[in-house]
């Protein structure tokens, strides 16, 4: 948990020091606009639509993520404002509530390699009421007349532009943040300030501009996957069906138009007929295709290779025939990591970018961290009969802390002390009646 003052890297009047050479820094290296085309997010959110082994893949990683759930911990005070603030996100400005809005930024660092919410001020700019997701397909950097990306002193971009569809009339309905001459902006598009945008980015490389998710690297192997499956419907549906064919005429008869003629009038006839008769020189046999199932093989390369980036084949596909366990679980825990990763960047975002500016303007000390579940690919019973297992060996001890993680992880009521009531069992006092009732002591009996 960061104080305002560590985020913001400000100090009391009383502490405040004095300007020193060093009290401004000064970076040296200077990004630049990549110029490696990549792929069209259009084409992007295509494969995700069309293929089903992305589109499967990408649902079961957002799904398994978002099943781990998360908690807020900081300060008392802090952690209620922040529970407070994101049960009200979609109701003062946008319209999806905290929870969609989480999974939405996780779709989207897979699919596009990027994600933006914008955060929504009050209309004197003093405090954040609401947060809203904005489709990554129309933003891009504020860029100049040469495409080039507007960069401050730090290299960090100055401002974002949404680019609306030139079918839609944005009009003056629409508000957009005071520009420079030096940006670029079509009577179209909405510049908005660093601050008023949380981005969030999968994965980067090169000057790190443009995250990159798990479509793009198999964007192609998709397309030839699409392009095969559509010929080869054509193909089964033209020649994947039996075709009836007649030959007509031996060297005794040569086959005549007319006979030809009649030949086809009775093939034709054949789809509602049982029975017909024909000379014995006309000879009836079927056409099949050969090798169809040669097909198959490039199929399962092309998922094979989807599933390098995508994760375990047993999970993208629902399939495990040919995956032992022992192998499925190393390729679990890899597939856990990556979701860690993905998690881990877009909590930091969400803390650094939006829970911090919240906690400044409103005055907080401090804002809460988000923690993270355990993510958990088993069945729950598994984890039941382990930490049984743990007990009975003694490795680990029963106390309130594990019982208030286990309840916490099994969904149940936290533990109130007030409502238990101890059973209180009183231990006989042993006597000489009770003795003789019990047919004397041990010792006694020990003696007859």
């Amino acid at each position: 948990m960061k104080s305002i003052s560590e985020t913001f890297r400000i100090e009391t009047l009383a502490e405040k020091p004095e300007k020193t050479k060093d009290a401004v820094p000064k970076t040296l290296g200077v990004k630049t606009t990549p110029g490696m085309p990549r792929a069209d997010l259009f084409e992007l959110e295509q494969a995700y639509i069309s293929d089903p082994t992305i589109n499967n893949g990408i649902n079961k990683f957002v799904s398994v993520i978002m099943s781990s759930g998360y908690k807020l911990v900081g300060s008392e005070e802090s952690v209620a404002f922040f529970e407070k603030f994101l049960a009200s996100i979609g109701t003062k400005g946008g319209n999806t509530d905290w929870d969609r809005l989480l999974e939405i930024i996780f779709r989207h660092q897979l699919v596009y390699g990027r994600a933006f919410n914008e955060i929504i001020y009050n209309v004197e700019g003093t405090r954040i009421l609401d947060l809203d997701f904005i489709d990554p397909k129309k933003m891009d950097y504020a860029k100049d007349g040469n495409n080039k990306i507007l960069l401050n002193k730090f290299s960090n971009p100055i401002g974002w532009i949404e680019t609306i569809p030139s079918s839609e009339k944005i009009g003056g309905s629409y508000k957009t943040d005071t520009t420079t001459s030096e940006i670029s902006v079509d009577s179209n598009q909405i510049f908005f300030k660093p601050d008023k945008i949380a981005h969030y980015k999968m994965s980067e490389i090169g000057d790190g501009f443009y995250g990159i998710g798990l479509v793009e690297p198999i964007l192609k192997t998709s397309n030839r996957k699409l392009a095969m499956m559509k010929a080869l419907a054509e193909f089964v549906l033209r020649t994947g069906f039996p075709i009836k064919v007649y030959k007509v005429g031996d060297p005794n008869h040569e086959p005549t138009e007319e006979l030809l003629r009649r030949t086809v009038e009775e093939l034709e006839k054949t789809n509602y007929r049982s029975s017909f008769a024909v000379p014995y020189y006309v000879q009836p046999e079927l056409l099949e295709p050969k090798k169809l199932d040669k097909l198959k093989e490039y199929f399962t390369q092309f998922v094979d290779e989807e599933v390098t980036v995508l994760g375990p084949k047993a999970f993208v596909t629902g399939l495990g025939e040919s995956t032992n366990k022992a192998t499925l679980s190393r390729q679990e825990f890899l597939y856990k990591l990556t979701m860690k990763d993905v998690i881990s960047n877009t909590v930091k975002v969400i803390e650094n970018e939006i829970f911090s500016e919240i906690a400044y303007l409103e005055g907080l000390s401090d804002y809460p961290k988000i923690v993270w579940g355990e993510i958990n690919l088993e069945e729950l019973d598994s984890k039941a009969e382990r930490i049984v297992k743990y007990a009975n060996s003694g490795i680990i001890t029963p106390d309130e802390d594990l019982e208030a993680m286990i309840r916490n992880f099994e969904g149940l009521p936290p533990l109130d002390k007030s409502k238990i009531k101890e059973s209180k069992k009183e231990i006989p006092v042993e006597t000489d009646d009770t003795k003789a009732k019990d047919g004397g002591s041990e010792d006694d009996k020990k003696e007859e």
